[in-house]
């Protein structure tokens, strides 16, 4: 005689003709067959007590004797976070020695992402001296613990002062699902340099009282400047008469610029005067009168 593992049945072979013939009890059979459960984690209030009551619905049933109902359950084994899993096999067996088995596995997953806590940083334009700083970021997650990690990143620009900032903030959980934010910050250099020295007036002088040009420096908020220099005459009236026009331009990285321009009335209100001894008032003779001077002047 023997037992087929697929129905539990009893089976003997005559050995004379070869004849199979089945004993007429019934094997073992499922009245609840053990079968394959897959829970979310945070669908679950306890997993071990899901895991008690899958392994309590398998039941059978059996025509000789007693049922016994066996597993080899030794309990969830836990995997990341509060995910778990557990094979179990489960064997029905009656008085008569017939028995039955199948296995099922129990699972418990974690698909799901964790969630940021703070309110997240929006994408955003700013001048190049008003960059905010990065926000710190906390995450939980409903199946266990989260971290969250941050990184930068710069792209360069037209010009120094303006670039962009790709900021990346990235919470993982403890079956590394992930949640990623990206805040990007447009950073724009608009801003006109300044001049660092008192700037020069506007001025009437007399035409022998020029001043020097004034030697200018400017600085950026955003990075360096440069100043140039460049002087225009206006003829006037006459040829000690004019306007002097002077221009100073300073200028950033980002081809931003601040200029000022200072003019410079010349006048010529002085009068020249003789090089030589002047001849004096006299009385002479009819016959002494002497010769004019020739006078310069300057």
């Amino acid at each position: 005689m023997m037992q087929n593992p697929l129905d539990g049945f009893i089976y003997y072979v005559n050995i004379y003709n070869g004849t199979l013939f089945k004993i007429a009890f019934e094997g073992p059979t499922w009245t609840s067959e053990p079968t394959d459960l897959t829970l979310q984690c945070d669908a679950i209030a306890d997993a071990n007590d899901e895991f008690d009551n899958w392994i309590a619905n398998v039941s059978g049933t059996v025509l000789c004797g007693n049922a016994t109902l066996t597993n080899d359950n030794s309990g969830l084994t836990l995997l990341c976070g509060s995910s778990a899993s557990e094979t179990v096999t489960f064997t029905l067996a009656d008085d008569c020695g017939n028995e039955i088995t199948k296995q099922a596995t129990f699972t418990i997953e974690d698909y799901g992402n964790p969630t940021f806590n703070e309110t997240l940083p929006a994408n955003t334009t700013v001048e190049c001296d008003a960059i905010p700083s990065a926000e710190t970021l906390t995450a939980s997650d409903t199946c266990g613990t989260a971290t969250v990690s941050f990184s930068e990143s710069t792209t360069s620009g037209l010009c120094a002062g303006d670039y962009t900032i790709t900021r990346t903030w990235t919470a993982t959980d403890e079956c590394n699902n992930e949640t990623i934010h990206i805040q990007t910050i447009i950073v724009e250099d608009n801003g006109n340099p300044t001049f660092n020295e008192a700037l020069p007036v506007n001025t009437t002088v007399e035409c022998d009282a020029i001043p020097l040009a004034e030697t200018l420096t400017a600085s950026d908020t955003c990075g360096t400047a440069s100043v140039s220099f460049s002087e225009s005459t206006t003829p006037g009236s006459c040829a000690e008469n004019y306007t002097i026009t002077r221009t100073w331009t300073a200028i950033d990285e980002c081809n931003n610029e601040t200029i000022h321009i200072q003019t410079i009335i010349v006048e010529d209100n002085g009068n020249p005067t003789f090089n030589e001894v002047l001849p004096v008032n006299t009385t002479v003779e009819c016959d002494a009168i002497p010769l004019a001077e020739t006078l310069t002047a300057s």
